[in-house]
């Protein structure tokens, strides 16, 4: 049973995902690597980038994340989207990683007790703990939420807010 503190935090982070995941659901495997120009973050670079984003917060809580080396070099800290595409990893592959990154984000986060909650992080000034860490998850999917959605208007596909 998820500790009190984290149901609001938990329902943020779960709201921004969500959006996060319908705003890229119906991008195709060509449109995933569009860039309007070199400087935009494309939708693989982005999803990717969200589950190195969750791993690296596990780790800082001393849990192992679960995405592939690869990920950490393509989507981590400091790196760029490939440009147009070049070299881009297949979409199915970052959706998946970005779902169950996710998820044991989230599981993990849901089995902590209070105290463990309240623990200093590792290796960041991110986050001071790990209930703090889930208001920064929220907040961080919600950014790269937006970049998607702007990329959604450069390729007039529709909204998904109605």
């Amino acid at each position: 049973m998820p500790s009190t503190s984290l149901a609001r935090p938990i329902a943020s982070l779960r709201f921004a995902h969500q959006m996060t995941a319908s705003l890229a659901k119906d991008f195709t495997d060509e449109q995933a690597c569009h860039q309007p120009s070199a400087t935009d973050n494309h939708l693989v670079w982005s999803l990717g980038h969200l589950a190195a984003t969750y791993a690296w917060m596990l780790s800082t809580m001393n849990h192992k994340g679960g995405v592939p080396e690869s990920f950490n070099t393509h989507f981590g800290w400091g790196s760029k989207p490939a440009v147009k595409g070049k070299d881009c990893p297949a979409l199915s592959e970052v959706r998946a990683q970005f779902e169950s990154e996710f998820e044991r984000f989230v599981t993990t986060i849901e089995g902590m007790s209070e105290a463990q909650l309240a623990q200093p992080l590792t290796g960041t000034t991110f986050a001071k703990d790990a209930l703090e860490m889930v208001d920064r998850a929220a907040w961080h999917e919600g950014w790269h939420a937006g970049q998607i959605a702007s990329l959604r208007r450069h390729l007039a596909m529709p909204g998904v807010m109605g």
